[in-house]
């Protein structure tokens, strides 16, 4: 209770509740980091699973654009020297191997609980936009999916998003990720996605964190 789930976890129970997710595989050696990188098609994204660790870019322990097999070697290596350096063994850690994803504007969102008053779904500007917008839109859950899109729509990222065509999308995304929280209340704290990449051809899930509720 009050622990995040592993990246590979938490993206398995948004995949069951229809978010798309990035296409990845979790591996334990080299060599099988190898083939499940020939089999997504470089480049990708190399990234430690270290237990307890919810945010892996501040430890250093993501390493993208990995563009072929000299490279993974030396991703692998990178990671295993900045687990050490954060006392992990690295032997131990499993590493998740992620096809790159190119994006026309990075989104975040989620789930909170905000007692007494419930979950709530919110969405904003990812990357960069993120502190320059400031902007979040929080609805409670449950919401519908009409009322959703009509939320996006109306706000500053439903602009961005229109030109994009991704409106519709992106509240699709949304509708999915508060089943997690209609389905199991009692179990989920938080979810954090971050970030959604939004592209003509739709949108995909590329970091995930569900946190379940303290005891």
């Amino acid at each position: 209770p009050g622990a995040p789930l592993s990246e590979a976890d938490s993206a398995a129970i948004l995949g069951q509740a229809g978010v798309p997710v990035a296409a990845h595989r979790v591996v334990e050696h080299i060599d099988q980091a190898e083939s499940a990188a020939a089999a997504l098609a470089y480049p990708v994204v190399i990234k430690a699973l270290a237990p307890g660790v919810a945010h892996k870019k501040m430890l250093g322990l993501v390493v993208t654009g990995v563009a072929n097999s000299d490279e993974l070697t030396k991703a692998f290596g990178e990671l295993d020297v900045r687990l050490a350096e954060n006392g992990f063994e690295p032997d131990s850690v499993p590493r998740l191997v992620q096809s790159m994803v190119k994006a026309d504007l990075e989104l975040i969102a989620g789930i909170s609980n905000e007692p007494p008053l419930g979950h709530f779904l919110l969405v904003g500007f990812g990357g960069i936009h993120t502190e320059v917008f400031d902007d979040v839109i929080l609805m409670p859950i449950p919401i519908s999916r009409q009322t959703i899109e009509r939320r996006v729509a109306d706000s500053r990222l439903g602009r961005m998003l229109d030109y994009l065509g991704a409106v519709a999308k992106v509240a699709e995304i949304l509708d999915s990720l508060q089943a997690v929280a209609v389905a199991a209340p009692e179990l989920v704290e938080s979810v954090d996605v971050n970030p959604v990449l939004v592209t003509h051809a739709g949108c995909v899930a590329v970091d995930a964190l569900v946190v379940r509720r303290g005891g």
